[in-house]
């Protein structure tokens, strides 16, 4: 994995598996959703196997959250911009 991008796998009901890639930014930044699944699926092995194949996608299309340009990191907000992962 990407050293700013990571995978996470949640099942925030029984049966219902999500992943979701976040990009993890620099110390004091605030952590921001890149991508999530649409919809649950059945396995934590299957969200973790969709999660790690759109991070490759991420990868490979050149992804701006990879780069020190990305909107996020100069503080835009946009819609088009992945909202905030709020940590509890």
């Amino acid at each position: 994995m990407n050293q700013d991008l990571q995978v996470i796998v949640d099942q925030p009901s029984l049966g219902h598996f999500y992943w979701t890639i976040v990009h993890l930014g620099r110390p004091g930044e605030m952590h921001s959703v890149v991508d999530y699944a649409r919809g649950p699926l059945p396995t934590r092995d299957s969200a973790t196997d969709a999660g790690m194949t759109a991070l490759l996608g991420h990868q490979r299309a050149g992804s701006p959250w990879l780069h020190q340009t990305s909107g996020a990191r100069l503080g835009w907000n946009a819609d088009t911009v992945p909202g905030s992962l709020l940590q509890g």
